[in-house]
């Protein structure tokens, strides 16, 4: 760590005082808490910085290290219920290619983001393996025009923010940079992750893709136009992609994902539980990337997630019933996302 600076020296004209006038510090107290005032709000413990990190994992670069590490995160408890609701409910990643650029699921994300003023607001379905975003939306906040966004795309359950949402079941609001662990929610670094992919083949072969995909079209040298499909795992064994070929996440897509989430020092994080049979089956997130906040209001996310959970219920009811031969409902008698508001 740096050197601390040095204070000025005092005046020759004022002498140092007594030593008695300084009370007894109290021998359990900590030192900051001693000389530190209570502000409000409480401010943030410092974070380590990117290369510190880094230098620390590097010191425990192993299997059995990581293995130790993942077990003190914030993983649900009970994640083998939480997964059998995911596949009782239809929501495994081949399963929701409807959702994925779903119009009205998209009415939600735009209008959380226009009217908390943030930059994004995405549902992500957390599956077994992966969370997918499946509405992301994106915008200016200056100028409120909507940006290219990353629907389709996912990344690793290990890898996300959201898994401190599904741990602790309910909402969860912070501050801090993307590169390092936020305030209240862990997070690996990149020797970590890698090292994780060593170990969990499951989570690594799509932490693995993730980072492949970034490096590949992220890279601002790169020729791929934002409309080019990318290239996906069904790709490489010469299979059709589950949610159709129209649904393929595109490169401008990739890229969008990425901006959303990498190399920003101050970013803020709202996540909202969407639950099915009282199990986290997806989040419904609002994300400032340009800048901490202080007021975005919880309760109104929460609004949204309701919106959004009313529709997967109806659409996981719809499911058992063509599972079991019944007819589904026509869609013009379907509800909407302004019948379920």
């Amino acid at each position: 760590p740096p050197e601390p600076e040095s204070s000025p020296p005092e005046p020759e004209s004022s002498p140092p005082e007594p030593e008695s006038s300084a009370p007894e510090p109290h021998p359990e107290t900590p030192e900051q808490e001693r000389d530190t005032p209570d502000p409000t709000p409480e401010p943030r413990p410092r974070v380590a910085t990117r290369d510190e990190a880094d230098a620390v994992a590097d010191s425990v670069y192993s299997g059995a290290n990581v293995r130790d590490i993942m077990s003190k995160m914030d993983l649900y408890e009970d994640e083998a219920e939480r997964r059998r609701v995911v596949s009782d409910s239809a929501l495994e990643y081949e399963e929701i290619g409807d959702l994925v650029d779903n119009d009205d699921l998209h009415l939600l994300t735009d209008a959380c983001a226009k009217e908390l003023g943030v930059t994004d607001s995405f549902i992500g379905i957390i599956d077994s393996k992966r969370q997918t975003y499946v509405s992301h939306s994106k915008f200016d906040v200056n100028t409120g025009e909507a940006r290219a966004h990353g629907d389709g795309l996912y990344c690793a359950n290990v890898g996300t923010v959201c898994k401190h949402v599904v741990k602790r079941g309910d909402a969860m609001q912070t501050n801090g940079p993307t590169h390092a662990s936020m305030a209240g929610m862990p997070n690996f670094t990149d020797p970590e992750y890698e090292a994780i992919c060593a170990v969990d083949h499951a989570q690594g072969a799509i932490l693995g893709d993730t980072f492949a995909q970034f490096a590949e079209y992220v890279d601002a040298n790169s020729d791929k136009p934002d409309d080019a499909k990318i290239e996906t795992e069904y790709d490489r064994r010469g299979e059709a992609h589950p949610h159709g070929a129209e649904k393929v996440p595109t490169v401008g897509g990739m890229r969008s994902l990425a901006d959303t989430f990498l190399g920003y020092d101050h970013i803020h994080y709202t996540g909202v539980p969407i639950k099915l049979q009282g199990q986290t089956v997806a989040t419904f997130c609002a994300i400032d990337r340009e800048r901490e906040r202080h007021d975005v209001d919880v309760e109104k996310v929460r609004l949204y997630a309701a919106r959004a959970q009313a529709m997967l219920e109806k659409r996981a009811a719809e499911k058992k019933l063509a599972r079991l031969g019944v007819p589904a409902v026509p869609p013009e008698a379907a509800p909407t996302v302004a019948a379920v508001a």
